[in-house]
């Protein structure tokens, strides 16, 4: 284990904060899906001023080029995130240097073709418009928004603070956007598609400008992985493979100082899509102000779109922060983890490298005396044959026989489009997005309407999920009422392992009640202390469940006395 050996590590399976009732404990947060029942502990994240917020700053619908109505992409936002954008298409300066190639000819002509679309002045103030509608202070935050590509600086997102966000003048570049027209104090500008080749809309660090305007990367959405060169997620969009030299890990090599998020970048009209990709942020609260405050300093992070909760520090700092050692230069790490299902592991890096991985009992062990379990448990439902062009409808409903459904979170998506869609003969697709609800919480039950359709691979998922985090005892049920049809399942049968059924028999859609997973699989904490490598050191966390849902903290620095 080499450098492992040197840590002082002191670790449990129990959790070092409870996180668990974060979203609780938001003044005026939370959505109704996520209602909770019961009273919340305080957590030492909340005592020291923080709360978890989920959201998404970069997505995509046909409001330039994609697919999904506005309207619908506003909807889907509003059932499980915090704040969010829906981002339009609006410049690409350098888009010329693509002409006389006839098989970019259809490419160029869908972007010219929106970036006009948008610069009517009735269809921009529209937008601005109905996003005002969906700001509703401590319920969810709207900010505008619009994407700039560009194949030498690459592609770049613009946030603003401020509802009344005007387009920059055509042709404009991003560093003339950077330097020269944006308010720096009410704007961010966040680089996504890092790990593409430089010079083809790929990311090239020597461009970048460290400080509060660009506070953070894009380092994971439906276009893949840029950690680094060995990180998860593959890039296998037609705009190419991953290269090293834009990647997350090689501008912390260089020295910069940024944090990192996720967004899902669908075109489909499903912001914050589950596998998708979303952001998290530690805020005091969900205004626009803290909000920003948070995004200003920092204080975010990465999942692929499940709400892991991830609370990690160094003496004190939390992630995104640069500090000093203090006079003894021991660094004490704290490292708290709720997952959304079982956790694999959550692991410490160091400069590049793993300092220490805390593995999870693939088999969590809980209380086996038929008191109360405190379980979270993932309702998925799809399928249907792959050939199958058909939408299937869902409605239902699921109680528990005892015990009490602490929360229910929604996990939809919407379709798997990065770009517009063709058919044969070159033209797009027509397409419309849906919108999946939580239609009610109580105490004990979850109501739902919701849509899905069949998965385009073996490997390939686009069901839909809520997962209900209960405490029960083991032998209280869960009873499913869905389209039409009843079935049930005790607390240890799930704990046991996952449970299946056909709704219209074989190749139909199906239902799975996932393996339930008490505390011990979901719940991680750990303590260690460590000492200065170099003159500053930098840290951060990932968080890898079974599932395949990840979750990347942004890194802490710590400079050597």
């Amino acid at each position: 284990m080499n450098r492992m050996n040197e840590v002082a590590v002191k670790s449990a399976l129990a959790p070092l904060l409870c996180l668990a009732a974060l979203a609780a404990c938001a003044p005026g947060g939370g959505h109704p899906a996520e209602s909770q029942a019961g009273s919340a502990t305080r957590t030492a994240l909340e005592e020291s001023g923080f709360q978890v917020y989920f959201g998404d700053l970069h997505n995509h619908s046909n409001l330039t080029y994609g697919h999904g109505s506005f309207e619908n992409a506003l909807e889907n936002a509003a059932q499980s995130l915090d704040f969010f954008t829906v981002t339009p298409h609006a410049l690409w300066p350098d888009i010329d240097q693509l002409q006389g190639n006839p098989e970019l000819e259809w490419v160029i002509d869908y972007h010219r073709t929106a970036f006009v679309r948008l610069r009517d002045p009735r269809y921009w103030a529209n937008y601005i418009e109905k996003l005002k509608q969906y700001n509703v202070p401590g319920v969810r935050i709207t900010f505008p928004s619009f994407e700039i590509h560009s194949l030498k600086y690459g592609d770049h997102v613009v946030i603003s603070k401020l509802q009344d966000m005007e387009l920059p003048p055509a042709g404009t570049t991003v560093v003339e956007l950077r330097d020269q027209v944006l308010d720096a104090e009410n704007t961010i500008i966040t680089p996504h598609g890092i790990g593409y080749q430089s010079g083809f809309r790929g990311y090239d660090w020597n461009y970048f400008k460290e400080g509060p305007q660009t506070p953070f990367v894009e380092i994971y959405s439906r276009h893949g992985g840029s950690e680094g060169s060995a990180g998860p997620f593959g890039m296998y969009h037609d705009m190419g493979p991953r290269d090293y030299g834009g990647t997350m890990e090689a501008g912390l090599r260089r020295g910069f100082r940024f944090g990192v998020v996720a967004s899902s970048d669908s075109h489909a009209g499903h912001p914050g899509g589950f596998g998708d990709g979303r952001m998290a942020v530690l805020a005091r609260a969900l205004t626009r102000d803290d909000i920003w405050e948070a995004i200003r300093e920092r204080r975010v992070y990465a999942t692929t779109g499940a709400n892991i909760r991830l609370d990690f520090r160094i003496n004190g700092a939390h992630m995104g922060q640069a500090i000093t050692d203090g006079e003894t230069s021991r660094r004490v790490i704290e490292v708290a983890v709720e997952g959304m299902n079982q956790i694999d592991y959550v692991e410490l890096v160091k400069n590049g490298a793993t300092l220490h991985r805390e593995h999870v009992s693939h088999t969590p062990r809980h209380d086996s005396g038929g008191g109360p379990v405190r379980a979270k448990v993932r309702f998925e439902f799809g399928w249907n044959q792959v050939s199958s062009t058909d939408r299937i409808g869902w409605q239902g409903r699921i109680s528990l026989s005892g015990g009490r459904l602490l929360k229910a979170t929604p996990q939809f998506r919407g379709a798997p489009f990065t770009s517009p869609q063709r058919d044969e003969g070159g033209h797009v697709i027509p397409w419309e997005s849906w919108v999946s609800r939580i239609t009610e919480t109580t105490a004990n039950s979850v109501a739902f309407h919701a849509m899905s359709e069949s998965n385009p691979a073996p490997m390939h998922s686009t069901t839909q999920s809520i997962t209900l985090d209960v405490e029960m005892k083991p032998n209280d049920r869960f009873i499913a009422e869905v389209n039409g049809q009843a079935f049930s399942h005790t607390l240890a049968e799930l704990l046991e392992g996952s449970r299946s059924r056909f709704m219209r028999g074989w190749l139909t859609e199906a239902v799975s009640f996932n393996r339930a997973v008490p505390e011990s699989g979901f719940m991680v904490s750990f303590e260690l202390e460590d000492e200065a490598s170099r003159e500053e050191d930098y840290y951060s966390v990932r968080v890898r469940q079974t599932d395949h849902q990840w979750a990347w903290s942004s890194p802490i620095w710590v400079g050597a006395r």
